[in-house]
C-alpha cells in the first residue's frame, strides 16, 4: 500500500546532488532545497526510494526517506494552504529508510 513519502540528502558533491535531483522531479514536488514530497500516486515505497537513491550516494552522504505514519500525516499542515497537492485518505503502516 502506498502513502506520501518525504525525502531529504545531505550530498556534498554538485554533480552527486544533482543526480539525486534529477532522479526526484519526475515524481515529487520540491519544498525546500534538498527536500521532496511524493505523492501516494507516485506508487514508491521508502524501501525502493532508498534504494534507487542509495546508488547515486557515497561515503558522507547522507539520504531519509519517511513514510509517516497516517495519525501523523493526517496532523501536517501545508502554509499558505493548498500549496501542496492535498493528501489522500491513508491506511497501512508508516515505514523509514536512512543510509549515512
Amino acid at each position: 500500500m502506498n502513502t506520501p513519502l518525504v525525502v531529504v540528502y545531505d550530498v556534498s558533491d554538485n554533480e552527486r546532488r544533482e543526480l539525486v535531483t534529477r532522479s526526484l522531479r519526475p515524481v515529487a514536488d520540491r519544498f525546500q532545497q534538498s527536500g521532496w514530497y511524493l505523492p501516494s500516486d507516485a506508487g514508491l515505497t521508502a524501501g525502493r526510494v532508498g534504494a534507487g537513491i542509495a546508488g547515486l550516494l557515497e561515503r558522507g552522504d547522507r539520504l531519509g526517506v519517511w513514510q509517516p505514519c497516517p495519525s501523523c500525516w493526517r496532523a501536517v499542515r501545508w502554509l499558505p494552504a493548498g500549496a501542496w497537492r492535498p493528501a489522500p485518505p491513508l491506511t497501512g503502516r508508516g515505514g523509514w529508510v536512512i543510509r549515512g
